[in-house]
């Protein structure tokens, strides 16, 4: 549902990053090591006498002049990475830090990964609107990803007139289940009546959060500001994820 939800937004690949069927020609080839952004910056492999380098389906489309990352490739205009990297400099302190954040967590902790979800605030917001992310509501991400217990304890507490609603409504879910001989399961129905009949309180549960992502027509400026500006110094630019500390949130503190 959340990938239908976002309908293209999950879509992470770019220009610089898509495959190419005629890369690996054989089941000895591989794509490309570790060092391909210094590679394409130096048109040509930085490795040639070592024998794997040999397999390296890459090499051989920079030796072709087919070049997919940083300033060399077909596609980096050097004008839109100027007018990018000037709204980069126009941010506040606190922007910044969160853009590097940003940059940090798609392009070294989790690489290649559509989307994240983060913390709602001026800055994120302040971002999104000079286009370096693309923010979009966690609404379905909180459906699917709110504690069962959480979740009803926040419409429990928001209101008496709500909290009311709810109870009747799990009640009649309740009854209905009994005379018809199936177990209850709460959660499909929770979830249906805050889209339908609570959908404030949905917003108000789901607003501190968003999902986040690097907008595909900037992934590879972004990329080459995290080279510029972020590599080798990650460990100052942690982005402060719901996942790590949320305990509302299934999976929370794990793995993360």
């Amino acid at each position: 549902m959340l990938q239908e939800e976002f309908s293209g937004f999950f879509n992470s690949t770019s220009p610089e990053i898509q495959s190419d069927s005629n890369l690996v020609s054989s089941s000895s080839d591989f794509a490309c090591c570790s060092r391909y952004q210094e590679c394409s910056d130096a048109r040509s492999c930085l490795i040639p006498d070592i024998d794997y380098s040999q397999s390296c389906a890459y090499r051989k489309k920079l030796e072709s002049g087919t070049i997919y990352y940083g300033k060399n490739a077909s596609n980096f205009s050097s004008d839109a990475y100027s007018a990018y990297l000037k709204r980069s400099q126009s941010l506040d302190r606190a922007s910044l830090s969160l853009l590097y954040q940003i940059l940090s967590h798609f392009f070294y902790y989790e690489y290649c990964v559509p989307f994240v979800l983060a913390y709602r605030n001026d800055c994120m917001k302040h971002l999104a609107k000079l286009e370096f992310v693309d923010i979009r509501s966690a609404r379905e991400y909180v459906l699917q990803n709110y504690k069962n217990e959480a979740l009803e304890s926040a419409v429990l507490q928001s209101s008496d007139n709500i909290s009311a609603r709810w109870e009747a409504e799990k009640a009649a879910a309740k009854s209905l289940a009994k005379e018809s001989g199936k177990s209850f399961a709460m959660r499909p129905i929770l979830n249906s009546w805050l889209k339908t009949q609570a959908s404030d309180l949905l917003d108000s549960i789901s607003d501190q959060y968003c999902v986040v992502r690097i907008p595909l027509d900037n992934r590879q400026y972004a990329i080459e500001l995290y080279n510029s500006c972020c590599r080798g110094h990650e460990n100052n630019y942690k982005l402060d994820l719901p996942l790590k500390n949320d305990s509302s949130l299934f999976f929370a503190g794990k793995n993360n």
